[in-house]
């Protein structure tokens, strides 16, 4: 990714960083300073963030979606914060290969294990990722206790 791609992709992923959120239950909207806080505390250097890596994920040619990888997440450990193929460019093997180039990434860092972050409630990532042979390390379930509590 070039420092001229970062400021739509920043914008982007923030939004579907919040969305995730939102949608698994740990924020409201409300919670857009958390994620353009994350993202200026994670990559204050935009591209040239060191330990960092942002693709930009493209098939013959064309722009079809991209990643964040960090090196150095835990010893050994690349941490996978973003993986997005596109959706009109799903269902055609893109997301196997964009996975396949984050294990690349992780090799080439010298890393031997490579994290994902998956929110909840994206059935579509969870689905690729057991399919390609991924497990679970970690989850936290939430309620919203808005509405009051029932007995």
């Amino acid at each position: 990714m070039t420092a001229a791609e970062d400021p739509a992709w920043r914008a982007a992923g923030e939004q579907r960083y919040l969305a995730d959120m939102v949608r698994a239950g740990s924020r409201t909207r409300a919670g857009q300073e958390k994620a353009e806080e994350d993202y200026r505390t994670l990559l204050p250097q935009g591209v040239a963030t060191p330990d960092n890596t942002l693709l930009v994920l493209q098939a013959d040619g064309e722009p079809i979606g991209n990643g964040w990888f960090r090196r150095g997440h835990l010893p050994e450990v690349t941490y996978g914060y973003s993986l997005v193929v596109d959706p009109e460019f799903r269902g055609r093997g893109h997301g196997r290969s964009a996975v396949a180039i984050g294990e690349q990434v992780t090799w080439e860092v010298g890393d031997r294990v490579v994290m994902f972050d998956v929110s909840g409630g994206n059935e579509v990532a969870m689905s690729l990722y057991t399919a390609v042979g991924y497990r679970v390390v970690e989850e936290s379930r939430s309620r919203d206790l808005a509405a009051g509590v029932d007995g």
